[in-house]
């Protein structure tokens, strides 16, 4: 009992835990928590690819049942829980978590649905073949190696990675008093990134942004403005918003209804569902009456269906706010560097990696020139045999035993003690003449193999070089496009009153002439005008020629005059092929009022959501009411037609035209009466503007009498003619 107190050392409770809490954190950021900068792995992953190629489980090899993988990593390399082990080789096989899976499972391995993958058991697997780039050339002593947990085997502390896998995968895990949150990226992109560093040290991050656009993730989406991105790259930290893919389709009865396509990185697909679910029944979103899941093996697909009075960018923008389907990607690049975690910049990352291959390169060349080296020692101890093979074999007869005939060759030709054993070694074969020549051309080979790579181990530019060469091999055979969009400019969280084109024109003029909104309407409706002119000149050259065709439009109504339904449909066709021949697009005057009606919805929007033009006064009328005195509405009625009549004095529009030129203008008109001023003002300015357009681009005055003068000049000859062959006649 007495030996057993004198044991025993007495320490300061706080002492014994600082120290143990400190040597418990070193253990779970070095041995647990933070990749490698170099390949970007952490050890269990390492583990797992180092144990998949030990076994020899390589993509172009049939696959083996995932228990036994998890059993070889656990006995040999990484003795922990089978679960935790097993968890990893399927967060490695999902392509929905890793950008470029390191391992090709068969079976069950889970969905973006957040199903659980089927039990070790019944799954299969095996490297990918791009797994197979990071342990390429490891049997080369191209990295360090270590003891495993129990000393009976040898294990990477770091793989070769023919792949900057630390930004193309990216890489998560919490540490203690640290974590890391690495986005992934495109193969093409960092590749492009470390070959632009490569080939100019100095480069700046903002440099390496336009090789390296953005994070790139598996499931797609759009990233949200520059600003984070470029914080994340320049500093190590950062945010990056993900919004999801979606579009707004039109259904057969009228309805809309919004389809997801793509949602953000690390989004749960069936909670965002039941989220979405969740807020309509609860009315915080109103408007939705379908909701489905039709995500297959294609892809993904979620389908809203919306009431006929709903906005569908209003809620779409609320699913926005109140949903998964836009999420932020908090950016915290640390790594490992020489087993001291650090925090990263781009620049820094893509450094520490080109370092990591050049040192690769280096270290297998001269384990290539080393094996070379030995291989040719031994071929010039052949060629010296060949050269004295009679005396050598005499000597080699008159030994009593192998080791006295191995010290007369090596006493009496000079040769070391490997080339005396590979002599003796030697197959009778080798003294044939054809396998003498074999021996030579090895040997050349091999002399310009060693100067070869001695010159590579003398120049860096080289290595560079090849570093270079074998990225590229590696971006051409995997290189990929981007699935993440990046939408330019900084976004903010959208208001719903965002998603309409604002009044911010209108305010701003109104503030050019002294807060007159109603100027500034004018001034908006004369800009918005001279930015149509060309369309209108356009539908006025159009115009011009239809008219120039009507006398023969009109002889094809004589022709086909008839009012059954056949006749009319072969005029209709007459029509028509004489439209195409002269190269007439009949449609081509709705063009002007498609592209306006949008601007007067947007107006009207304004008109409505704006305080200011709520409020505003201009002249008599109040800018939101309706003209007390109906003067709006008469000239809305005049202008409207002055512009049909001028128009139509281009072309014979028939009894229907010459109706729909008193009816159109009385009809709007009449809207004008219950319509707010501001949109009456807008109409009045534009019928105006456009008058005086019609009159300098296409004066109707003008064109009557050009055609006049025409139709004057053809009768005059058709006279002459005619007179000309009556006198030719009487002769």
């Amino acid at each position: 009992m007495e030996d057993n107190k004198n044991n025993i050392t007495l320490r300061n409770i706080t002492t014994e835990i600082e120290n143990s809490f400190l040597d418990y954190s070193m253990s779970v950021i070095v041995s647990r928590a933070l990749p490698d900068v170099r390949d970007g792995l952490k050890p269990v992953h390492r583990r797992i690819l180092y144990a998949f190629n030990d076994l020899g489980l390589t993509y172009d090899k049939p696959y083996k049942k995932s228990a036994f993988v998890v059993g070889e990593v656990m006995a040999k390399y990484h003795p922990h829980g089978d679960f935790a082990t097993y968890g990893t080789i399927v967060r490695l096989a999902q392509d929905f978590n890793s950008r470029y899976p390191l391992v090709d499972g068969q079976g069950n391995f889970g969905s973006i649905d957040g199903d659980g993958a089927a039990a070790m058991r019944y799954t299969e697997a095996r490297m990918s073949k791009i797994a197979s780039e990071l342990l390429r050339d490891i049997n080369k002593d191209t990295v360090d190696m270590q003891d495993n947990y129990d000393g009976t085997k040898q294990e990477p502390k770091v793989l070769p990675a023919r792949i900057p896998n630390l930004l193309v995968n990216g890489s998560s895990g919490i540490a203690v008093g640290m974590a890391t949150n690495i986005p992934p990226h495109n193969l093409g992109e960092v590749i492009d990134g470390v070959i632009a560093l490569a080939d100019n040290s100095e480069i700046t991050i903002a440099e390496l942004m336009s090789k390296i656009k953005g994070p790139d993730f598996p499931t797609g989406s759009f990233l949200l403005g520059r600003s984070g991105i470029v914080k994340a790259y320049t500093t190590g930290r950062g945010s990056v918003i993900m919004r999801g893919k979606t579009e707004i389709e039109q259904m057969k009865n009228g309805k809309e209804r919004i389809v997801i396509t793509e949602i953000p990185y690390q989004v749960n697909k069936a909670k965002l569902v039941e989220k979405i679910a969740e807020l309509a029944r609860d009315k915080k979103i109103e408007g939705v009456t379908d909701l489905r899941d039709e995500s297959n093996l294609k892809g993904i697909r979620i389908v809203i269906e919306l009431r006929r009075d709903v906005n569908s960018n209003v809620i779409l923008n609320n699913l926005y706010k109140l949903t998964p389907l836009q999420s932020s990607f908090g950016v915290n690049m640390i790594a490992l560097v020489n087993g001291v975690p650090k925090l990263l910049n781009l620049k820094e990352v893509l450094y520490y990696y080109l370092e990591h291959q050049k040192e690769v390169v280096v270290r297998r060349t001269k384990f290539d020139l080393k094996k070379a080296q030995a291989r040719a020692h031994i071929l010039e101890g052949l060629r010296i045999a060949l050269d004295n093979i009679d005396r050598i074999i005499s000597l080699i007869r008159g030994s009593q035993t192998a080791e006295e005939a191995k010290a007369g060759l090596i006493d009496q030709f000079g040769l070391t003690e490997i080339q005396a054993q590979a002599i003796l070694d030697m197959r009778l074969q080798r003294l044939t003449g054809l396998e003498r020549d074999k021996i030579e051309e090895e040997y050349s080979k091999l002399m310009e193999l060693i100067a070869d790579l001695e010159d590579i181990l003398a120049k860096p530019e080289r290595v560079i070089q090849i570093v270079k060469d074998e990225l590229l091999e590696v971006k051409e055979k995997f290189g990929d496009k981007r699935r993440s969009v990046i939408i330019e400019g900084q976004v903010d969280q959208i208001e719903n009153e965002d998603l309409i084109e604002k009044e911010q024109i209108i305010i701003t003029l109104s503030h050019i002439f002294g807060n007159s909104y109603g100027l500034g309407i004018i001034v908006f409706t004369i800009k918005t005008r001279i930015v149509l002119v060309p369309v209108m000149h356009f539908q006025y050259k159009t115009t011009r020629q239809t008219a120039i065709l009507q006398p023969e439009i009109n002889k094809l109504r004589e022709k086909y005059s008839a009012r059954d339904h056949q006749t009319q449909e072969i005029l209709r066709e007459e029509i028509s092929a004489l439209y195409e021949r002269e190269g007439v697009n009949q449609y081509a005057g709705c063009l002007p009022v498609a592209i306006q009606l949008p601007v007067m919805i947007a107006l009207y929007q304004a008109i409505s959501r704006t305080e200011a033009l709520k409020t505003g006064s201009f002249l008599w009328f109040n800018l939101d009411q309706p003209d007390p005195f109906f003067i709006l509405p008469i000239l809305v009625v005049a202008t409207t037609y002055a512009t049909s009549w001028l128009t139509m004095k281009m072309q014979d529009s028939g009894a229907a035209g010459k109706i729909m030129l008193f009816v159109l203008p009385a009809m709007i008109g009449f809207t004008a009466l219950t319509f707010p001023s501001a949109l009456s003002l807008y109409w009045v300015v534009g019928n105006i503007f456009m008058v005086i357009q019609t009159l300098i681009m296409n004066n109707p005055f003008t064109f009557i009498a050009e055609q006049k003068a025409i139709a004057h000049e053809k009768r005059r000859r058709e006279k002459a003619l005619e007179k000309a062959k009556k006198k030719h006649g009487r002769s």
